[in-house]
């Protein structure tokens, strides 16, 4: 479990921030409050807005925070693939739904509210406590918030992780669309085509947005030279990183780093 209030979700999170797609084995569940973002699964988008971001495992997703309101607050869940397997050995074959669960939003915050409190208090036995608020959780996705089918097929999953693993591997390199069609033993077309299908953009919006974000965080918490952070990031040449940073961030890489240090 893990909370962050409103300053940390802007020193972290400034407004119009992309979270590029990626994925990983737990269930998460986040709570956004007084927080407006857009959760891109696949080429289906959901508006978030006072409410619960959920992803289930192996589901490749992105976000992108639209607006953090005064006293917002994110609470992050996380569910260990291998509890959830050790305990439900269906669990492969179970999908859960982010519409049934925000419809049943204000009984599921209660918990979390309750688990939140179990988790900060002194009690010597709250570990006891917030395991079975745990479960009683699992409880709640499981009897109320089970899709009828699931929605992506188990081979499709598995193709579009291979797709994120290998950009992610090899971004910082020279990567064409022909370079990785070729590595997959697809057709340029084909291959733009299962891309945009799992991920919701074109294979080269997605690869300069997965460099800037991996770029971000250079920029703001180093003293390496803009042209040294083009370079390790996979960047055509400065300019393109100097004009793609500044389309997203609205200031020169220099400029932003001076004002966020500041």
């Amino acid at each position: 479990i893990m909370k962050a209030n409103e300053r940390e979700l802007l020193d972290y999170f400034p407004n119009e921030t992309f979270i590029p797609a990626h994925w990983h084995r737990s269930l998460e569940i986040a709570y956004l409050g007084g927080i407006e973002a857009v959760l891109q699964v696949g080429e289906k988008q959901i508006d978030i807005q006072d409410g619960f971001t959920l992803i289930n495992s192996k589901e490749v997703h992105s976000i992108i925070g639209k607006r953090i309101e005064k006293n917002a607050q994110c609470i992050i869940l996380l569910f260990s693939y291998d509890f959830l397997k050790n305990n439900f050995e269906q669990f492969d074959q179970v999908s859960f739904d982010i519409m049934k669960l925000n419809k049943h939003k204000i009984d599921f915050k209660k918990i979390v509210d309750k688990l939140l409190c179990s988790y900060e208090s002194n009690d010597p036995y709250k570990n006891m406590k917030c395991n079975s608020l745990l479960f009683e959780m699992i409880h709640f996705l499981f009897s109320k918030c089970q899709e009828e089918e699931i929605s992506i097929q188990l081979h499709n999953k598995k193709e579009a992780i291979e797709m994120l693993d290998y950009v992610h591997s090899n971004y910082a390199q020279e990567l064409s669309l022909q370079d990785v069609a070729n590595y997959f033993h697809m057709s340029k077309e084909h291959f733009s085509r299962k891309f945009h299908e799992y991920l919701g953009t074109t294979f080269k919006d997605y690869l300069c947005s997965y460099r800037l974000y991996q770029a971000y965080d250079d920029v703001i918490h180093s003293d390496e030279s803009i042209q040294d952070i083009s370079d390790k990031h996979g960047f055509t040449s400065v300019k393109s990183f100097i004009q793609f940073f500044s389309r997203k961030y609205h200031e020169t890489p220099l400029k932003y780093r001076k004002n966020i240090n500041n």
